[in-house]
């Protein structure tokens, strides 16, 4: 009876822990819990997976709950369908698409990923386009940022929500190199997109802008539609649309200037 009575104990016990681990790690979904099919990629682990889709890759126990995948090791095969519970931390932003040569990195990892489109990207997360490679990040709020060739971001923050009663942290997002174009989804509302740079920060309240970082880590930005603030060593400009300005590494920003008028092309050209 007292062997029983242990057991039962033991049993107990062991339930209790695994319900605690269970919460601690984000898995408590149960059978019902909405799923979607995930095509892995060549090269890609468990871990890669949850990393990419959750965050976290110690998130990878989600994978083995929801999937049959025998013994570990678990050697994935490129191809493989796997159901993943939808559910969990929103992702900061996602790679909406891309074009040849574009890699990603979490903070706790030491190497780059392959990046894959509706990739999830959170806090400090890098994103790095190659040669002649160019991909769309996608924000919370739907601002998004086309990334060109040679070009280097890193996230920051959330989304870009401003309320008179209570303000949370807008979007955020650092140029280390190169050039993105892109703002916010529209300009309804107090919603801005904040691009920092080596050598300014960047307010946007536009639609459509492009900021360039050049080798010597200076900044040109372009605004054609909305307004831009410009703020670098204690001084802001306040940039229009149509208009540009370009700030050296610690320097203060330049007067705005017009931007040249486009070329209009015609069925001789």
């Amino acid at each position: 009876m007292r062997t029983h009575l242990l057991m039962r104990t033991h049993l107990l016990i062991l339930s209790l822990t695994m319900a605690l681990l269970t919460a601690a790690t984000g898995e408590a979904w149960g059978k019902g819990t909405e799923t979607r099919t995930y095509t892995v990629a060549r090269g890609e682990s468990c871990w890669s997976i949850a990393l990419k889709v959750y965050g976290k890759g110690e998130k990878y126990r989600l994978i083995h709950r929801f999937n049959n995948l025998g013994p570990l090791p678990h050697i994935l095969k490129a191809g493989q369908k796997l159901r993943l519970p939808i559910g969990g931390a929103v992702p900061t932003a996602r790679v909406s698409w891309l074009q040849k040569e574009v890699l990603a990195k979490a903070p706790s990892m030491l190497d780059w990923l392959e990046a894959t489109r509706d990739m999830g990207l959170w806090k400090l997360y890098k994103v790095t386009t190659g040669k002649k490679s160019s991909a769309g990040i996608q924000f919370e709020d739907s601002s998004r940022l086309r990334m060109r060739e040679r070009a280097l971001l890193v996230i920051y923050g959330g989304a870009a929500t401003q309320s008179r009663v209570n303000k949370r942290q807008g979007t955020d997002v650092m140029v280390e190199r190169g050039t993105v174009r892109g703002g916010l989804a529209s300009l309804d509302g107090d919603k801005e997109l904040v691009v920092r740079t080596p050598a300014a920060e960047v307010r946007l309240r536009s639609t459509l802008s492009q900021i360039q970082v050049d080798e010597a880590q200076s900044s040109v930005v372009s605004v054609y539609d909305g307004k831009a603030q410009v703020a670098a060593q204690g001084a802001k400009v306040q940039v229009p649309a149509g208009y540009g300005t370009a700030v050296a590494k610690g320097k203060k920003p330049r007067k705005p200037r017009k931007l040249p008028v486009p070329p209009r092309w015609t069925a001789d050209s």
